[in-house]
């Protein structure tokens, strides 16, 4: 009998050292952090100049200006405004955005103080209308889109040939107006009015002409092609 008991009080004391051994442990864990979910793992939202920045490139303000006399092709013309449309949708939806339409809005302007400085007229035209989109309410560059429109309607002249006809000197001459894309050939005589143009004389030995341009008392000379 005493050797049984013995036995038992042994097996108990096994039992609890195990028990208070596994205890031990769990409770010397540290709780698990609970994972950051929603909001809370969130980045925080890009800066006005961040959102200006995106917008800036997208719209190609940091580009180098294009040579002069490239042309702005309407298809280009409405891509560029449909673009500006949509970056002022974009970013007036918050106040980071609106912040950013400023910046963007400076931008722009350094861009058409430079075209104007390199009597770029489409493009001076163009960039106008865009600033326009993003606020309708301005007026500081009527007078930019006046000489704009001034210099868009001035005809580009050629002289094809200076012949004497019936006794009459006369101007062969190509017409260009860059504002409508339109070239006209015709024949003036000294005198004689036409797209805006009046054919005051000519010049030197038949080396070309002198013209008027109408709206603006501006007097040119073309010189004929060969005497270039």
């Amino acid at each position: 009998m005493l050797t049984f008991v013995s036995g038992s009080i042994r097996i108990l004391a096994v039992v609890m050292i195990a028990v208070v051994a596994v205890a031990g442990c769990g409770g010397s864990s540290e709780p698990a952090q609970p994972t950051p979910t929603g909001d809370a793992a969130a980045p925080p939202p890009p800066t006005p100049e961040e959102l200006a920045r995106r917008a800036i490139t997208d719209l190609q303000l940091d580009a180098p200006l294009p040579p002069r006399g490239v042309r702005v092709p309407a298809s280009v013309r409405a891509t560029t405004l449909s673009q500006f449309d949509q970056q002022k949708a974009t970013l007036s939806k918050t106040p980071e955005g609106q912040a950013a339409l400023d910046i963007v809005k400076k931008k722009l302007d350094d861009r058409i103080r430079a075209i104007y400085g390199a009597e770029m007229w489409e493009h001076v035209m163009l960039y106008t209308d865009a600033y326009a989109r993003l606020d309708p309410q301005i007026s500081k560059y009527d007078e930019m889109r006046n000489k704009a429109s001034i210099e868009l309607r001035k005809p580009r002249v050629a002289v094809k040939g200076l012949p004497q006809v019936g006794g009459h000197q006369v101007a062969m001459l190509s017409i260009y107006i860059p504002m409508t894309s339109q070239t006209f050939e015709e024949r003036l005589s000294v005198g004689e009015e036409m797209h805006g143009i009046k054919f005051l004389n000519v010049y030197g030995e038949n080396r070309g002409i002198t013209y008027e341009y109408l709206e603006t008392g501006e007097k040119y000379v073309a010189l004929l092609e060969r005497a270039k």
